[in-house]
């Protein structure tokens, strides 16, 4: 009952944000603590704290926020209740809406009875301990569920609350303004059951559940950059690139599966990361599950450089002529 109470509690606060952001209800930081946000704090250091905009913009790109990610055994709530409270905050947050018709009400709230009775019935208690495999794999789902939108959502609202106190540049994509680290499989003085192996495996499973994410998107991202008008330097790139694939139709992908032409340089681009990042998946199931891969290490990705290099040549061009 006590998580619910909380649930209800957080979708109230940020409902009352929203309506306090829209009628300029925020006096001062210490008034609402708990319901700030960026573009009130950066207007803060400006105008009350005499901080140039200059001089915040260069804060921001030489500062990094690294949030840890723990291993503990004796997390009390499962995924699978996470999960279900996740579904039943959405549902309180979609009754707020302005425009919701009684027909959407009654959905929603047999939608809110069948994820509490669930979340009733099913056991709070793990009765096996977790594993630090078991402890990755409830780390990533963080990622998944949470992060993983979250993050770029946040780094837009930056940019725009940088726009708001004069600054027309964002934030580069290189500078590491947030960042993630782990302890999970990686203990060794804490946990006697994590070994060279289960580090290894713990590893290997991130990098496998991490291209997984980024090659479930791929795909949109394609289907997006369709435009045939580009750079000098990303048309060579596409070329290249072209007349060195010898790739046929390829029957495992659901689109873009017959070979792309060179008229859409980004596509083919994007196309050439989607393969790697396939590849870096599959490497990484092959060795989780056999020790061994047949697929070499030079088809994959392994530092975060290379994406880099390919988001900076195709993606990003894009995105700043929009602003």
């Amino acid at each position: 009952m006590l998580n619910l109470a909380n649930l209800a509690e957080e979708v109230q606060i940020a409902y009352r944000r929203r309506i306090k952001l829209k009628k300029g209800g925020f006096v001062d930081e210490a008034n609402a603590t708990t319901e700030s946000d960026i573009e009130e704090t950066l207007k803060r250091l400006v105008h009350k704290l005499k901080k140039s905009p200059e001089e915040v913009f260069d804060a921001l790109k030489n500062q990094t926020v690294d949030l840890v990610f723990t291993a503990h055994p004796t997390q009390s709530v499962r995924r699978s209740l996470l999960q279900k409270h996740g579904r039943i905050r959405d549902c309180l947050a979609q009754l707020y809406a302005k425009d919701i018709t009684p027909d959407d009400k009654q959905e929603l709230d047999e939608a809110l009875h069948r994820e509490i009775q669930a979340a009733f019935r099913t056991d709070e208690i793990r009765r096996t301990p977790p594993t630090p495999q078991d402890e990755m794999r409830a780390g990533m789902s963080y990622f998944h569920e949470t992060i993983w939108k979250g993050v770029p959502k946040f780094l837009r609202r930056v940019d725009t609350a940088l726009k708001n106190i004069g600054i027309n540049e964002r934030v580069p994509y290189n500078a590491p303004l947030i960042q993630f680290s782990s302890w999970m499989g990686g203990d060794r003085d804490g946990n006697p059951r994590v070994t060279p192996e289960v580090t290894r495996d713990v590893c290997l499973l991130a990098r496998m559940m991490a291209a997984n994410m980024y090659f479930s998107q791929i795909e949109d991202l394609m289907f997006e950059m369709s435009m045939w008008r580009c750079s000098d330097e990303l048309r060579v790139r596409a070329e290249e690139l072209h007349r060195s694939s010898s790739k046929s139709d390829v029957k495992h992908y659901i689109e873009f599966w017959k070979p792309v032409p060179p008229t859409e340089p980004y596509r083919v681009i994007l196309g050439d990361v989607r393969d790697k990042l396939y590849n870096t998946r599959e490497r990484a199931r092959h060795l989780l599950a056999h020790d061994v891969s047949e697929i070499p290490e030079e088809l994959v990705y392994t530092n975060i450089e290379q994406v880099l290099f390919v988001l900076a040549l195709a993606v990003l061009p894009i995105n700043l002529r929009r602003c």
